[in-house]
């Protein structure tokens, strides 16, 4: 599988750049076609901390996540990487599933907005069943 993370300003934006992975419903409202995108994914890039030395947990730091609507869409192989995805300013990164699950190299592309520091230290919430990408990992 490859997995497309694009970030956008908004949900909207989102949804009027990509209608091909989008699903129209009985009601004429638009939807996310969950059979390969996670839409509103985070790019956590400090975890909250949490003081559960008391009766209750205190939040001592919250959750920091990257601002912006985030979504990734998964295709079927590599065969089917698309350069319209990869050519979209929006695209920030094109991952193997599949290397990332055999612990070998996994970024097929990363965009030029994208900081590595970033990408090596970050944790992507939800992903794709069966994913182990080793974000935020160390």
């Amino acid at each position: 599988m490859i997995d497309n993370i694009l970030h956008f300003a908004d949900e909207a934006a989102a949804q009027a750049a990509l209608p091909s992975y989008c699903v129209t419903d009985a009601d004429g409202i638009k939807h996310w076609d969950q059979s390969r995108v996670i839409p509103g994914l985070s790019i956590i890039t400090a975890e909250a901390v949490w003081d559960n030395s008391g009766e209750r947990p205190v939040l001592v730091s919250p959750e920091v996540t990257l601002p912006g609507f985030w979504l990734a869409i998964g295709l079927s192989s590599s065969s089917s990487l698309r350069a319209d995805l990869a050519a979209m300013d929006e695209c920030v990164l094109i991952a193997d599933r599949a290397a990332a699950n055999r612990g070998e190299q996994f970024i097929v592309y990363m965009g030029s907005s994208v900081d590595p520091q970033v990408v090596a230290s970050a944790r992507v919430a939800p992903v794709f069943a069966g994913s182990r990408y080793p974000f935020g990992a160390g």
